[in-house]
This record gives structure tokens, C-alpha cells and sequence, in this order.
């Protein structure tokens, strides 16, 4: 009887055990890069750091050249040497952002993740130093980066889980956003949690985002069966971190010391190859370890080399003297257009209107322009103050060579030799012309009109002969 209740049974707790969230205790066997690759000044050598765990998410020790290989944009690069890196290799700076929410008081879990956060400090390097972050109703940045282990156990003994709500998108976002002060090369952030986001004004998507602008990975850490596995996951996935459960806060010393040693004790990868040139560039490292090849890839960009400062003031001089003649081009065209507009300098303008009776007669107005207004406004080319005159009585306009004379539409009357205008009607003038605004007369004087009269003249007297 018992066996057929275990027959029964035991494909449901297979079932049930499959979806249950993952521990330490049974993940696969991995090699991640840690930091970005470097390239020699020579550009024929690449470095990189990687960290290899094993199925207990233990750094991988001892491990030697003859198990690595190292390959640039798909072609086999020599590994010619492979040596442990630690914190003198370049100092650690570690976010660690706290869940400070009611639900962490439960059965002392807030106090046992704080004991586990205080150990993986008292690990770092005197070189490391730690930036503290938490996050319930709200995301408080609670220490900048400091190395000084007092001020560290000092904030943390302040700390209490008594929020209502778990703003664990938010939490990430100011986490990333402290990494920029961070100062070094070699930034993580660690995240721990029992829960799921309630409410951040800020979505998962703003929150990985703003940790891949900063090029920072983070590790995150749930416990308890409240945790948000899925959710960590994902976010560590996305930024290059990676994600730890603990069924219970008891063990969460081992996943912050599983960090830690993957963080420590690291491999610098380095390989011959050819000389790589300016640009981007794939590098692929793997690793073979109990009959398993492990693979992770990174890129490096190769800058261009700045160009030698002759060249660069050779251009500069060229750019301005294309400039200058530029410019100079430009006055040229604009002032040979302007006496094609009248044919000859402003000063000999050959059209121009004689003032014969008014004010402001015996005045001569040359035409400058493309028009000359006449009326009472201030921007008119002859203005007067005669009450009878609109304030733009009229227009004398010329298109291409030919001028005309355009009513202004007022109410008073503009006359062309003693023939009234319509209000906005257009008449071509002539050489001699009277125009009468108001009290005002004054006569249209073309002289390119007269040159042409005069040559048909010539003309015809010279036929009759």
C-alpha cells in the first residue's frame, strides 16, 4: 500500500521540485567575464578577467593555461598566460542596496542579512571600498563610497525593516546611479531581498537600463518564498550578474561569500594575436573543466589615435582660408547683384523722382532698391505730413527692368498724369510720368528710358538719310 502511494506521489514532487526557485547548492557549472578586456599598447595582446564557479557557486581554483582558450572575432588567439587576480590587481567597489521593509523583521531575517552583509565587508581588501542603499517606502542613498569598516557597522546598526512597502525598482536605479562615484573600473552591485517591487514610480525596464548605461553588474539575492525569483533573475541576466536563493535568511552568508570569491578569485585570461586595428572587436573565452567547455564572451573597442598636430593645423588653416574666401565670394555676388538690380552704383542710380510741387519740393529721391514708398508712416522713403496723403499712399516697385507705380489703398487718391488710380491697382511707369499724392507732385525720371529713345532716334534719322 505504502508503495503505491510513493508511485503516486513521486511524479508530483519531481513536477513540484522543477519550478521550485534554484539555490546555490544546484547551479550549473559557469565562466563569466568580470571586467571589460584590455589590449597592449602594441595592440597584438588581449587581457581578460574572468571568474568560473562551480555546481555549489564556489570560485573554481587552481585552474591553469592549458584549460583555457581565447579566441578575436572568431580566430584562435594563443593563451600565453593565466594568473589569479585579486584586489591589489584593481580595488573593488561594491553597492549594496538593503530591503528595509516590514516583512525583513519576520523571525530576525532583517538581522541575520545584516550579520551576512557585515561578513562579506569584513572580507574586502583594505584598497575596496562600499557605498550603502535602501530601499522600502522609499530609495535613500545612506553612505557614499568609503573604505571605513566603523562608519559601515555604525549605519547598519541604525537600520531598521519597518517600511510598508518594497520599492525594489527604485532601490536598483539609485544603486546604479551611486555607481558613477564609484571611482574604479571594477563596480558591482549586490541586492537583497524577501520580496517583490510594490508600487516604484520607476519600471524594470528604467532600472536595468540605467545599471547597462553604467556598465555594472547586479547580483541579486532573494530569500524566502515571497521572493520575486523570476524578477531577480531577469535583472541580473540583463546587467550581467547573476542571480542566488536562500530558502531561509540563515543562508544568506553563503551567497554574499559566493559573491564574494567569484569577485576575488578571479583568472587574467592572456592571449597572443594579430595586431587588431581601431574599432570593435569579439573575444571569446573558454574554459574546459570536467569534461564540460564553458564559454563567455566580451567586446573591446580600440579607439582611433588622435592625428599628428601638423595635420590638424594644416586643416585648420585650409578651413579657415575656404572660409574666408567664402565670405569674400559672397560680398562679391551680393554687391554685383545689387548693381544689376539699377544697372550702374547707388550713387548714378538712373531712375529717380523729381518732387515739383509741396513741401517738399526740388527734392531729388534716387532709387537704392527694389522699392520706394511714399506716405505719411515713419518707414516710408518719402514721407511727408501732408493730412491728404495716406499713411502708405503708394509704391513705385520695380521687376527686372521694368517699374511700376501701385495705389496703397487708402482713402485718398494717388493720380498718374491726372488719371486716378483703383485702390491696389499696378501701373507701369514711363519716363516723365506725373504722380499726385495729396498736395504732392512729382515726376518719374528713367533714364535707362532715355538712353533708348534716344538711340531709336539716331536710328531713324540715320534710315530716313
Amino acid at each position: 500500500m505504502k508503495s503505491g502511494v510513493w508511485i503516486i506521489l513521486a511524479p508530483l514532487l519531481t513536477l513540484l521540485c522543477a519550478f521550485l526557485p534554484m539555490s546555490a547548492g544546484n547551479a550549473p557549472l559557469q565562466i563569466k567575464v568580470t571586467r571589460e578586456a584590455t589590449v597592449s599598447d602594441q595592440q597584438n595582446q588581449v587581457r581578460v578577467v574572468v571568474a568560473a564557479t562551480d555546481q555549489d557557486g564556489h570560485a573554481i581554483k587552481n585552474l591553469t593555461a592549458e584549460q583555457f582558450g581565447l579566441s578575436v572575432d572568431g580566430v584562435s588567439a594563443n593563451v600565453s598566460n593565466v594568473e589569479p587576480t585579486t584586489s591589489n590587481d584593481q580595488p573593488l567597489a561594491v553597492v549594496l542596496a538593503m530591503d528595509v521593509s516590514g516583512s525583513m523583521a519576520k523571525a530576525r531575517a532583517f538581522d541575520a542579512a545584516r550579520d551576512a552583509a557585515l561578513a562579506f565587508v569584513g572580507r574586502l581588501g583594505p584598497g575596496d571600498r562600499v557605498s550603502l542603499i535602501s530601499f522600502g517606502d522609499s530609495a535613500k542613498r545612506l553612505t557614499g563610497f568609503t573604505g571605513d569598516r566603523a562608519e559601515i557597522r555604525q549605519v547598519f546598526g541604525t537600520l531598521k525593516a519597518a517600511d510598508q512597502k518594497t520599492l525594489l525598482y527604485e532601490g536598483i536605479f539609485k544603486a546604479a546611479e551611486q555607481v558613477a562615484q564609484a571611482g574604479t573600473g571594477k563596480v558591482v552591485v549586490i541586492v537583497l531581498t524577501d520580496g517583490k517591487d510594490e508600487g516604484s514610480n520607476i519600471t524594470l525596464e528604467d532600472a536595468t537600463r540605467k545599471a547597462q548605461a553604467n556598465a555594472v553588474p547586479v547580483y541579486t539575492l532573494g530569500f524566502g518564498p515571497q521572493s520575486d525569483a523570476k524578477t531577480l533573475r531577469r535583472i541580473s541576466e540583463l546587467t550581467g550578474g547573476e542571480y542566488r536563493y536562500a530558502p531561509t535568511a540563515s543562508e544568506l552568508p553563503g551567497l554574499y561569500k559566493a559573491i564574494w570569491e567569484q569577485l576575488k578569485d578571479a583568472y587574467a585570461v592572456e592571449g597572443d594575436t594579430q595586431v587588431l586595428h581601431p574599432g570593435s572587436h569579439k573575444i571569446s573565452v573558454m574554459l574546459n573543466y570536467r569534461d564540460q567547455q564553458l564559454v563567455d564572451t566580451t567586446g573591446v573597442t580600440i579607439p582611433r589615435p588622435p592625428l599628428p598636430r601638423w595635420v590638424v593645423v594644416t586643416a585648420s588653416v585650409v578651413v579657415f582660408f575656404a572660409l574666408l574666401l567664402a565670405c569674400v565670394g559672397w560680398a562679391v555676388t551680393r554687391q554685383t547683384r545689387s548693381k544689376k538690380l539699377v544697372g550702374v552704383t547707388p550713387a548714378q542710380s538712373p531712375i529717380w523722382i523729381d518732387v515739383v510741387e509741396g513741401s517738399q519740393r526740388s527734392r531729388r529721391l534716387r532709387m537704392l532698391g527694389k522699392s520706394l514708398r511714399i506716405g505719411r508712416a515713419t518707414d516710408c522713403d518719402l514721407r511727408s505730413d501732408d493730412p491728404s496723403m495716406g499713411a502708405h499712399h503708394a509704391e513705385i516697385v520695380m521687376e527686372g527692368s521694368a517699374v511700376s507705380l501701385t495705389d496703397g489703398g487708402s482713402e485718398f487718391p494717388t493720380l498718374l498724369n491726372g488719371n486716378r488710380l483703383r485702390p491696389i491697382q499696378s501701373v507701369r511707369l514711363r519716363d516723365g510720368d506725373r504722380i499726385t499724392t495729396g498736395s504732392t507732385v512729382f515726376v518719374f525720371c528713367d533714364q535707362r528710358q532715355r538712353s533708348s529713345q534716344t538711340t531709336r532716334d539716331t536710328a531713324a534719322v540715320a534710315m530716313k538719310r
